[in-house]
């Protein structure tokens, strides 16, 4: 099976969302983002994520983690190319 990854430069996101499909399968985007938007605390927030999963009928294991970023600096030194390819030297994708 091959994972699903994605490289994201965090100086460009406020708030990160890791969830299985028992979240993204059982409520809509729209939803979930409501649910980021409005709770500040990230714990309640993934508490909110998984209860509206259940809530829309729960047919699979339901795991949501939200992580704020914080601090960081502003950084245009990065290189999405050779953070590709680093990541997947680490997962043994490259040939």
């Amino acid at each position: 099976m091959a994972p699903d990854f994605f490289l994201l430069p965090l100086s460009a996101a406020e708030r990160l969302l890791l969830c299985s499909d028992g979240i993204s399968g059982m409520i809509e985007d729209r939803e979930i983002e409501d649910i980021l938007e409005r709770i500040h605390d990230p714990r309640d927030a993934a508490d909110a994520l998984v209860q509206a999963a259940l809530d829309a009928g729960g047919r699979d294991n339901a795991t949501a983690v939200v992580v704020d970023v914080v601090g960081l600096v502003h950084d245009d030194s990065y290189d999405s190319e050779r953070q590709r390819a680093s990541l997947e030297d680490k997962l043994g994708a490259r040939p």
